[in-house]
C-alpha cells in the first residue's frame, strides 16, 4: 500500500504544468519568433510588388516602343521602289474617296502626290481629363503605308485585275482604296467590284492595263495609322483615369502618360539629318524631307501610391518631381525611315 502512494506521488510530480514566469517567456519568445516571420514576409511581399509594378512599367514601354518602331520603319512603303521616285500615272479616271484622309495634308493623296501624305504629326485636343480623345498635352503621330500585298496575275484592258490564286483577297470589298505598284509604276484607285471566288478586282472607273504595270505587279491595301496618348474609360482605385497609347480607335497599351515626338529633316537629300538637329510637328513645314522620327514615351503604373514617396524623373531633358507616388520610367528611341533614305 505504502509503495502504491509513492509512485502515485511521483506521477503526480512528473504530470506538473509550467509555472507562469515560464509561460510568459515561452510567449515571449514565439512572439518575437513570429515578428521576424512576419517582418521577412512584409519585405519580401514590398520587394515582390516593387519588381512586378518595376517590370509590367518597363514591359510596357518596351512594347510602345516596338509598335511605333515597326511601323514607323514601313512609313511611306509602297512597293519595292522609293515613293519620291516613283512614275505616277495620271489621275484621270482615279478616283479615291476624300473621306478616307480627311486632314488637309492628306488630301494630297487624291492627286496621286505620295510625298507629303506617307507621314504627319501635330498635338491632340483633349483636355487632361477627356475619354477617348486624344490629349493636347501629347503628340500624336499619323503614318501611311500600304498593307496586304497580293502578286497580280493578269491585267484586261477594261482594267480587271487578277491576283494569283495563292493569295486570299477576302478581306478586300467594293469601296476600298488600293495601290497598283511595280519598281517604277505605281498608282491608287478605288475598287469598283470584287470577286472573291475567281480573285478579280475591278476599279471603279479606271483601265489599269499589262502595258502599264506588268505581271510583277502588286496590288496593295493602304493603311493609315495615328497614334495618340488618350484617357480610357477606366479608372483606379484612387480614382483616377488611366491613359494608353492608342491606335486610331484602339487600346495598345496602357500606363502611357504622355508622347512626345520630334522629326529629323534632310532639306538638301544628302541622307543626313540638317545641322544634326530634330524639329517638332508644330516647326516642321517639308513632311516629304523627313527621314528620321525622335520618340520619348513617359510610361506610369496605373495605380497611385505603389511608391513610398514621390520619385522624381527626367522626360526629355527635364527633371520633374510629380506630387504623386506613381512609378514612372521613360523611353527614347530613333528610328531612321528606311523607305526615304534608301
Amino acid at each position: 500500500m505504502k509503495n502504491k502512494r509513492i509512485v502515485l506521488q511521483r506521477r503526480l510530480f512528473l504530470q506538473r504544468g509550467v509555472t507562469l514566469i515560464e509561460l510568459m517567456v515561452s510567449m515571449t519568445i514565439g512572439l518575437l519568433i513570429l515578428a521576424g516571420v512576419v517582418y521577412i514576409f512584409s519585405g519580401t511581399r514590398k520587394s515582390y510588388d516593387y519588381n512586378e509594378i518595376l517590370a509590367r512599367v518597363q514591359e510596357n514601354g518596351r512594347f510602345a516602343i516596338n509598335i511605333l518602331n515597326n511601323d514607323l520603319r514601313m512609313t511611306g512603303y509602297f512597293g519595292c521602289g522609293r515613293v519620291q521616285r516613283y512614275d505616277f500615272r495620271g489621275s484621270s479616271g482615279f478616283v479615291v474617296p476624300d473621306a478616307l484622309f480627311t486632314d488637309d495634308t492628306f488630301n494630297i493623296f487624291k492627286d496621286n502626290l505620295f510625298k507629303d501624305i506617307t507621314l504627319s504629326g501635330g498635338v491632340g485636343a483633349g483636355a487632361d481629363d477627356a475619354a477617348n480623345v486624344a490629349l493636347a498635352s501629347s503628340d500624336t503621330l499619323t503614318v501611311t503605308r500600304t498593307g496586304a500585298a497580293f502578286p497580280v496575275k493578269s491585267m484586261n484592258s477594261e482594267g480587271k485585275i487578277t491576283i494569283s490564286g495563292e493569295a486570299s483577297i477576302d478581306a478586300v470589298n467594293a469601296g476600298d482604296t488600293l495601290v497598283i505598284s511595280n519598281c517604277k509604276t505605281a498608282n491608287v484607285f478605288e475598287v469598283g467590284a470584287v470577286s472573291h471566288g475567281s480573285n478579280e478586282i475591278t476599279p471603279t472607273s479606271v483601265s489599269v492595263t499589262q502595258d502599264k504595270f506588268g505581271r510583277e505587279a502588286y496590288v496593295m491595301t493602304v493603311a493609315q495609322n495615328q497614334y495618340s496618348v488618350r484617357n480610357t474609360d477606366r479608372t483606379n482605385r484612387s480614382g483616377q483615369r488611366i491613359r494608353a497609347l492608342f491606335r486610331n480607335n484602339t487600346e495598345l497599351v496602357e500606363g502611357v502618360e504622355s508622347m512626345k515626338i520630334k522629326y529629323g529633316v534632310d532639306a538638301d537629300e544628302d541622307g543626313n539629318v540638317d545641322d544634326e538637329s530634330f524639329q517638332e510637328g508644330a516647326s516642321n513645314t517639308k513632311w516629304d524631307r523627313v527621314i528620321a522620327v525622335q520618340i520619348d514615351l513617359l510610361v506610369a503604373s496605373t495605380e497611385d501610391g505603389v511608391l513610398t514617396e514621390s520619385q522624381p524623373y527626367t522626360y526629355q531633358g527635364t527633371a520633374v518631381t510629380p506630387t504623386d507616388r506613381k512609378m514612372r520610367q521613360a523611353f527614347s528611341t530613333t528610328v531612321a525611315l528606311r523607305n526615304r533614305i534608301y
